[in-house]
């Protein structure tokens, strides 16, 4: 296949997960949470404004997707808009953020301190990681750690 060909290809294929997405959410709303047994993390597809996987988010003002490759686990926080803020890995106690999104993360290696008079909010929470967003002054700041008990 000559190189215009693949390009096509593969715009063809992002379009038709693109217009697939809003029939996907309809089948994946009975997925909620980390713990439910219908939420499968995917293994494609981050960095889409609508993935191909469940919005496991703990505030509706945040939509986070779960992804997971070679065993490793990704997540994926997306505004309402669509446009992918943040994108983060972790495994074992370690936390970082991709190269994917619009705003600054802080973890425990690369700590970031929240802008001052910042309300805090959790999107995310599970056994292994807790996001938290700060929003305040103009910023949003993300915070990506292991849960506090």
């Amino acid at each position: 296949m000559d190189k215009a060909s693949l390009h096509r290809a593969r715009k063809t294929a992002l379009l038709a997960a693109l217009l697939a997405a809003p029939f996907w959410s309809t089948a994946k709303a009975s997925a909620c949470c980390p713990t439910d047994p219908n939420t499968k993390p995917a293994a494609s597809g981050m960095g889409l404004s609508a993935p191909l996987a469940a919005d496991v988010s703990a505030d509706s003002a945040w939509h986070v997707y779960p992804f997971e490759r070679d065993g490793i686990p990704y997540l994926q926080v997306n505004d309402l808009n669509g446009i992918a803020r943040i994108a983060v890995g972790y495994a074992d106690g370690v936390f970082w953020a991709l190269p994917i999104g619009t705003d600054k993360v802080s973890t425990p290696l690369r700590p970031i301190t929240a802008p001052a008079g910042s309300t805090r909010t959790v999107v995310y929470r599970s056994p292994d990681i807790e996001v938290a967003v700060y929003v305040g002054g103009g910023t949003v700041l993300w915070s990506v750690a292991k849960p506090t008990p």
